[in-house]
C-alpha cells in the first residue's frame, strides 16, 4: 500500500505494460523469416498460425515446425497438419488422461518430432 498526498493509505493496482514477441527462425539459414509482436498479457499459444502463415505468404520450404511447451495447443497441431506440414512442437501434455492421448503419446516417437526438437537447440 501507499500513501496519496493527503497521506491517506490507497491501494493501487499495478499493471504490467510489456510486450512478447514471437518468432519463426529458419534453423539451417540461422534467419529470422517472420516476426509477431503482441502484448504482453496475451496467451502465448495464439501468436502460431500467423507465424506459419507468414513463412508461407513468402513461400519458404518448411516442412517441420518446432516449438516450446507454449505452443502445445490442439489448435496449432490440428493447423499444421492441415496444412501437410509436421509438428516438433515440445508436448506438455503427456500422462494426462484424455481420451485422445494415444496421438500425444506417438508424436514424440516420429522422426519429424525428432527431427524437429534436435534443430531447436
Amino acid at each position: 500500500m501507499v500513501r496519496d498526498t493527503r497521506g491517506v493509505r490507497v491501494v493501487r493496482k499495478e499493471y504490467f505494460y510489456g510486450y512478447k514477441m514471437d518468432t519463426s527462425l529458419n534453423a539451417e539459414a540461422e534467419m529470422i523469416t517472420s516476426v509477431v509482436v503482441t502484448a504482453g498479457n496475451a496467451p502465448d499459444n495464439k501468436p502460431f498460425a500467423q507465424l506459419v502463415a507468414r513463412d508461407r505468404a513468402q513461400g519458404l520450404a518448411v516442412e517441420i515446425y518446432a516449438g516450446d511447451r507454449g505452443y502445445d495447443d490442439t489448435e496449432n497441431h490440428y493447423w499444421l497438419a492441415s496444412l501437410g506440414l509436421h509438428s516438433a512442437i515440445r508436448l506438455q501434455r503427456t500422462g494426462k488422461r484424455d481420451g485422445n492421448k494415444e496421438v500425444w503419446e506417438a508424436l514424440p516417437a516420429t522422426p519429424q518430432y525428432q527431427a524437429g526438437q534436435k534443430e531447436r537447440y
